[in-house]
């Protein structure tokens, strides 16, 4: 009888303690991140693990990793909530920032990024770029992507 006690103890214990998918409408539910999808410089696509959107004081943003932070992506744009459907730009509080294997590539001065948001829909961010990024040693990286139906984390 006592092993039994235990044993449900420790069953009650791992339910209680198990993964909870915020599904309030932060994240507009279902443990969905959409897909975030790049090239660099023409090759094939790749896909994202995850990707969310999110705002704050500082602005808004989106958020991408593959392979943990091997491929990450860290997108700023100035205004709060700013799901506006248009073209983005960086610079005063916005930033493009990509670290890939551990090298960092930011938006090259004298380009011209372009950065889009196409649709909002039910707290579902989508859109596109096509972007010109450089690390400290001058190489250059072209990245063309896009994202669909990105939740607010």
């Amino acid at each position: 009888m006592k092993r039994l006690a235990i044993i449900a103890f420790a069953v009650v214990t791992l339910v209680a303690c198990s993964k909870n998918d915020d599904t309030s409408g932060n994240n507009n539910g279902g443990g969905t991140t959409g897909s975030f999808t790049w090239t660099e410089n023409g090759g094939g696509t790749i896909t994202a693990d995850s990707a969310y959107w999110t705002t704050g004081t500082w602005g808004t943003g989106i958020r991408a990793f593959k392979a943990g932070i091997v491929n990450y992506f860290e997108i700023n744009w100035t205004g709060q909530n700013n799901v506006s459907i248009g073209a983005k730009t960086f610079g005063n509080g916005g930033s493009f920032d990509f670290i890939k294997s551990n090298i960092f590539y930011n938006v090259s001065a004298g380009t011209t990024p372009v950065f889009n948001i196409t649709a909002f829909n039910n707290n579902l961010l989508t859109g596109n770029f096509n972007i010109t990024t450089k690390n400290s040693a001058n190489a250059q990286i072209i990245l063309v992507g896009a994202f669909t139906s990105l939740v607010k984390k």
